[in-house]
């Protein structure tokens, strides 16, 4: 059963292609993580690395064959990294109800006995994009994992690994995961980063960013994003930027328009790549929930000239977020002039089942979506080239960095309707990174 175990969460994580060199501070978070065996909170800017240290720690944690979960707190972010959300990583569905409903349908069900024993036998479980994580949600796990495991301790002796960015985006509903009352108790070890490597050649982009992130600006700062009015075309190379808005019905409304008048100009066919493979009729549920809650269409509508965004990472600096307009395409496939005029031939992904050991596929889909608009949610974890933001409608906290911090270059910015509202940050985080530090 421990082999079995090892090898599903084995391969839930994409094996780094090349050796990577952590800085400092990254290996000695990594070794917190795997060689001390700590509880720990890192709260890295995005683009400082957590991925690659996120890989890392999984890979040594299965080469020293310590079961560990990998979980993230949304469907997108979880197939991001290539885990399971934490609802479904747990068996709790919506997470309605209380702990001891969560328990008795765990034990009572005979279908979610491969479920309790994997959670009796787990030894760490790591979760990503926690700042959307609450601390009553965070109270809650450890509370069932007490119960499942018969275990008093935090999260019933498991072992927590907490990574995001706190000034990103919050709960939906109630209080930052500090404020729980098993973080103190679990005496988690908080940790920063300090190295950005998605703007590293700005400095000046990287300190602008950084005071955003903390609600603030500078004459500098408010001077630099008043003159991103528009983007040079040598360096847009025939794209135009995707617009950060605040609702899905505006960018479904967007992303429909531009379609739908590069047609009408164009005169060409529009092709759908709808998700495929669903053979099985009892897979269809699941599949369906999987597909929803990792935010896949059912399907995508383009034409060859319209522009798209890749939306997984592919390898071969292909990437959530590489931006580009279609050049060609087959039943199977889609063939995409990138920003940097390269080519890149996108083809169906497979989604595994991540519940079952021999990670069997659910369905196939085309990784792509019409790359016109995007709402800062589903632009979280992507790296864009091109990147525009409209502030007309008031940002909450964590939104206008999550959505500046997705562009690597500051050339490929374009900022509307700058308005001082926009630059939020929560008290309480703020004072939170103000003890870390």
């Amino acid at each position: 059963m421990e082999d079995q175990l090892i090898a599903e969460f084995g391969q839930l994580v994409l094996q780094r292609p090349t050796t990577i060199e952590f800085t400092n501070e990254q290996e000695d978070f990594i070794e917190r993580a795997v060689k001390n065996r700590q509880n720990l909170l890192l709260v890295a800017p995005a683009g400082y690395g957590k991925s690659a240290v996120i890989k890392e720690i999984v890979n040594r944690f299965n080469n020293e064959r310590v079961l560990c979960a990998l979980c993230a707190s949304t469907g997108k972010a979880a197939l991001l990294v290539g885990g399971r959300t934490l609802h479904s990583y747990l068996g709790i569905g919506q997470g309605n109800g209380s702990v001891e409903d969560w328990v008795k349908f765990t034990r009572s069900m005979p279908y979610m006995r491969n479920k309790l024993s994997e959670l009796k036998t787990v030894q760490v479980i790591l979760a990503d994009e926690v700042s959307m994580v609450s601390a009553k949600f965070l109270d809650q796990i450890s509370e069932y994992l007490q119960k499942i495991r018969s275990d008093p301790k935090p999260f019933g002796g498991v072992q927590i690994i907490l990574i995001g960015d706190l000034c990103q985006l919050p709960p939906v509903k109630g209080k930052f995961i500090f404020f729980s009352a098993e973080y103190e108790r679990a005496a988690f070890h908080p940790y920063q980063f300090t190295r950005c490597f998605r703007q590293s050649d700005d400095p000046k982009f990287i300190e602008l960013l950084n005071e955003v992130r903390f609600g603030r600006y500078s004459e500098e700062t408010w001077k630099t994003l008043s003159n991103r009015t528009s983007i040079d075309p040598e360096y847009s190379n025939g794209l135009t930027p995707m617009r950060i808005v605040s609702r899905n019905d505006e960018v479904d409304k967007i992303n429909e328009a531009e379609l739908n008048d590069f047609l009408a100009k164009q005169k060409v066919a529009k092709i759908k790549y709808a998700v495929r493979n669903i053979d099985d009729p009892k897979k269809v549920k699941k599949a369906t929930d999987y597909r929803k809650k990792a935010n896949i269409p059912e399907f995508v509508e383009i034409a060859v000239g319209c522009q798209v965004v890749v939306t997984q990472n592919l390898g071969q600096g292909i990437v959530n977020g590489s931006q580009g307009y279609v050049t060609t395409t087959g039943s199977n496939w889609v063939q995409l002039r990138l920003h940097d005029g390269s080519t890149a031939r996108i083809e169906y992904v497979q989604f595994k089942d991540p519940e079952l050991p021999h990670m069997i596929t659910l369905f196939s889909y085309m990784p792509l979506r019409l790359g016109y608009a995007s709402t800062v949610h589903k632009a979280q974890g992507m790296t864009l080239k091109l990147l525009e933001v409209d502030l007309k409608n008031t940002f909450a906290h964590g939104q206008l960095y999550t959505a500046l911090s997705r562009v690597t270059d500051l050339r490929g910015l374009t900022v509307k309707n700058l308005t001082p509202r926009a630059f939020i940050c929560d008290k309480d985080v703020l004072e939170f990174y103000k003890r870390l530090s």
